[in-house]
């Protein structure tokens, strides 16, 4: 009698764990689903925003994603920048001594700093198999902050 106990507890115990694995493919469609639908959002919201760049700034994404991050606050001595003076690093300067008007004209000084090397590239001489030809080294950055109004 023991036989027949041992066969059906079995094919009670494959039956559990294929409805466990039915379940687990079922979770993992909408998972899918999910991220299909999030992926689908996220590239409108590419587009449109590609879009308005052309339109409307006469750039491309491309060129955007070179520029640097723009900032109000840098540091004296250092290299750290902000766009906001409540980040951390900010606000323990300033509760350490340094002066916020100190901040925000060194941070002044590297923004022009930056869009004159923008405005004025220097001509490199690059080797060519036909002869010599000459880049303006406006390529990346350089042609990005130009495009975004920076003549």
């Amino acid at each position: 009698m023991a036989k027949p106990m041992d066969a059906r507890l079995k094919d009670l115990q494959q039956q559990a764990k294929e409805i466990k694995k039915a379940i687990k493919e079922i979770k993992n469609v909408d998972k899918v689903d999910a991220a299909l639908a999030k992926w689908a959002e996220m590239d409108k919201l590419k587009q449109d925003f590609s879009l308005m760049l052309s339109t409307k700034h006469n750039t491309t994404l491309k060129k955007v994603m070179a520029l640097p991050d723009f900032f109000t606050h840098a540091e004296v001595k250092g290299t750290r920048k902000a766009s906001r003076s409540d980040i951390s690093w900010v606000v323990e300067a300033i509760k350490n001594g340094a002066n916020e008007a100190g901040m925000i004209k060194r941070a002044d000084e590297l923004k022009a700093k930056y869009m004159r090397k923008v405005l004025s590239p220097t001509k490199r001489r690059t080797k060519a198999t036909t002869g010599d030809k000459t880049s303006t080294g406006n390529e990346g950055k350089a042609a990005a902050a130009k495009d975004m109004g920076a003549h």
